[in-house]
C-alpha cells in the first residue's frame, strides 16, 4: 500500500466518511502487496468507517494470513486536538487501546495465532512493528 492508502490526506480534510455507522469491517486481499505498512492501510480504512469496533484484513492464496484489530476508543473529552480541522479526527489520538490477533493458516492444515494488547502513544508503531514480524 501507498503512503495515501486508500483516500489522500488532502481530501481527508474536506470530505466526510463515507461509512460513518459501520462497526464491523472485512477486507479481503489475493496478494500481499510488495511494500505495504498495516497501520497506513489501517488509518485509510478508518477514515472510511470512523469509530468502526473491528478491522479484519485477510490476505493470501493457498497459505492466508489474517489480521484482527479491535479497538477501544477514548472517552469523549479525552482526545488529542491537534487534527480539529479533520472531519474525522484521526484513529491514533482516539484509540485508547488495540487488540490484535495475527492468524496464519497454511494449506496443510497448519495454524498459528498470536493475539497483542497494544497501548500507548506509539500504538502504529507497536503494530507495524508486530505484523513486520508476522510477515517475514
Amino acid at each position: 500500500m501507498g503512503e495515501n492508502a486508500i483516500v489522500p490526506p488532502e481530501f481527508r480534510q474536506v470530505l466526510s466518511s463515507p461509512l460513518p455507522d459501520v462497526k464491523h469491517l472485512n477486507l479481503r486481499l489475493d496478494t500481499l502487496p510488495m511494500c505495504w505498512s498495516i497501520t497506513k492501510l489501517a488509518d485509510g480504512l478508518l477514515w472510511l468507517a470512523p469509530h468502526t469496533l473491528n478491522v479484519s484484513i485477510r490476505y493470501g492464496a493457498l497459505d492466508e494470513s489474517t489480521f484482527k484489530l479491535s479497538f477501544s476508543y477514548k472517552k469523549e473529552g479525552e482526545t488529542a486536538t491537534c487534527c480539529k480541522s479533520f472531519p474525522i479526527s484521526c484513529w491514533q489520538h482516539c484509540i485508547e487501546e488495540v487488540k490484535l490477533e495475527i492468524t496464519d493458516e497454511y494449506y496443510q492444515g497448519e495454524k498459528n495465532s498470536n493475539s497483542y494488547i497494544l497501548k500507548g502513544v506509539d500504538i502504529r508503531k507497536q503494530i507495524d512493528a508486530l505484523c513486520g514480524v508476522a510477515v517475514l
